[in-house]
């Protein structure tokens, strides 16, 4: 479908706004951004969601909260953002097994587990991933039950 003369300039201007640096912007920070070019909340809605559905800006996050930014040129379709912690996991598993640093375990260690009776990790261990694992909404049943 051809967009209006218009439709486009505010297209354009919106992927100008975000600049080269592909920082994410709230909806209130691109309005900013977009300065004398003023587009109405609605319409900039309108067009973010145009260009999200035409692949050229992602979107992280809902409603308020949502931030947006520019898809790479060269970005893998397949990628997923990842930590810092999550990027070296990733480039320790792209080794290929034959070249990572082996590793061994303790038979007896392993032999002495008892399920249900002994337990792998310490007692402070275990209430810190249950305190981790508790919804936020019910505060009572870990997650996933």
């Amino acid at each position: 479908m051809k967009r209006s003369p218009a439709v486009q300039e505010q297209a354009d201007r919106i992927r100008k706004a975000f600049g080269e640096d592909g920082t994410a912007l709230s909806m209130g920070k691109l309005r900013a951004a977009l300065g004398r070019y003023d587009i109405k909340p609605r319409t900039l809605s309108r067009r973010l969601q145009e260009l999200v559905d035409g692949g050229e800006i992602l979107v992280e996050g809902i409603t308020k909260g949502a931030r947006y930014r520019l898809k790479p040129k060269n970005a893998d379709p397949r990628h997923i953002p990842l930590s810092a912690a999550g990027e070296g996991i990733e480039r320790l598993l792209a080794i290929p097994a034959d070249q990572r640093l082996a590793v061994g375990y303790n038979r007896d260690f392993l032999d002495a587990y008892v399920p249900n009776t002994t337990f792998y990790l310490s007692k402070e261990d275990r209430q810190t991933l249950a305190e981790i694992g508790k919804s936020p909404v019910t505060g009572a049943k870990p997650a996933g039950t």
